[in-house]
């Protein structure tokens, strides 16, 4: 069993005062207090084009248009990824609180791309967004994704207004101070 931190009981004594702790997500929590603990590595080729980094990340299928999600960046560029949730249904403001609150930021195109192609096995276990970028299609914005199946890993848009489930998983890049 995971050490739990002093954060960690701060943010499990704020979801008992929103009433959203449960006999299951204690038993969640308990079992794993730090979903976001793990730090994930990537580089992030800005030579590259969207098409390419779709290419490097060898999904089975992808519904995305490269011309919502522009790459911006020069050179080569290590970055540290972390991937956090919120153990309940959120919405998109929600999480991006969660996230500003946690010193982060959403991760961008280039980064959701390159985490996908550089460490494909944590697809297979979690649903991850990248809610940096957004795109404007029709009345609403759509934001990336990478989803799998049994067998299959998946790039696509999905609507933000949507109500995430509790065991989605969005990509952020701590912020440093």
């Amino acid at each position: 069993m995971n050490r739990i931190t002093m954060k960690q009981l701060v943010k499990l004594l704020a979801m008992d005062v929103d009433g959203t702790v449960t006999e299951e997500s204690l038993e969640r929590f308990l079992l794993n207090p730090g979903p976001a603990t793990t730090t994930y590595s990537v580089s992030v080729d800005y030579g590259r084009s969207f098409r390419q980094m779709v290419a490097a990340g060898k999904y089975d299928g992808y519904d995305a248009d490269p011309r919502h999600f522009p790459i911006n960046g020069t050179g080569v560029v290590s970055v540290n990824l972390q991937l956090v949730h919120l153990d309940r249904w959120a919405s998109t403001e929600d999480v991006l609180y969660r996230i500003k609150e946690d010193g982060s930021r959403p991760a961008m195109t280039e980064e959701l791309l390159m985490f996908g192609a550089q460490h494909p096995e944590v697809q297979l276990k979690f649903k991850i967004v990248c809610l940096g970028p957004s795109s404007k299609y029709g009345s609403d914005r759509r934001v990336l994704c990478l989803a799998s199946g049994a067998r299959y890993r998946n790039l696509y848009w999905e609507w933000s207004a949507c109500l995430w489930q509790p065991g989605t998983r969005f990509l952020v890049v701590k912020e440093r101070k």
